[in-house]
């Protein structure tokens, strides 16, 4: 059975997914210190092509004000970098689940139409979740809420049909 439902969660997912990656960066994970940076992260900040976001990032690390060395400035940034494509990866699976639930109710739907629902309920969940999490990071995106509405709606939609 082929849904356009199913077909318009795809660009949800790849949308969600890049916006997650930008916007759980350090720049915003973080309430930065408004400490005045060091030399040393001020001359590294100034070579890349980045300078906000660099000095933001390293101001979210409570280590570097005490930072002396290129060395340790590197650990802290690559840190940083590796808590960051972690929450992605997460946020990526998240996104994954959505899709592998809507992909079983079709299967399941013939063979245990209870089951299916719990799978609706999950991929509508995993809209609520992404608004959630918006709303955390402070993100406002009509474009994307708006899928995640419809995404709800569709949960809510199967539900009901599915019991009846």
């Amino acid at each position: 059975m082929d849904h356009p439902t199913h077909l318009s969660l795809i660009p949800l997912v790849i949308s969600w997914a890049l916006l997650f990656f930008h916007y759980s960066s350090p720049t915003y994970a973080a309430t930065p210190h408004h400490v005045t940076p060091s030399k040393l992260v001020q001359d590294v900040c100034n070579k890349t092509s980045y300078y906000s976001f660099c000095i933001e990032a390293y101001e979210s690390d409570p280590i570097t004000p005490s930072t002396s060395t290129l060395l340790h400035l590197v650990r802290i940034v690559m840190e940083l970098g590796k808590a960051n494509a972690m929450d992605t990866r997460s946020h990526i699976f998240d996104m994954y689940r959505m899709i592998a639930s809507l992909r079983s109710v079709e299967e399941e739907l013939e063979e245990d139409p209870m089951f299916a629902n719990y799978d609706v309920f999950i991929a509508g969940e995993s809209a609520s979740q992404c608004e959630r999490r918006m709303a955390s990071d402070r993100v406002q995106d009509s474009w994307i809420s708006m899928r995640n509405n419809f995404s709800q709606y569709f949960s809510n939609i199967s539900f009901v049909t599915i019991v009846g």
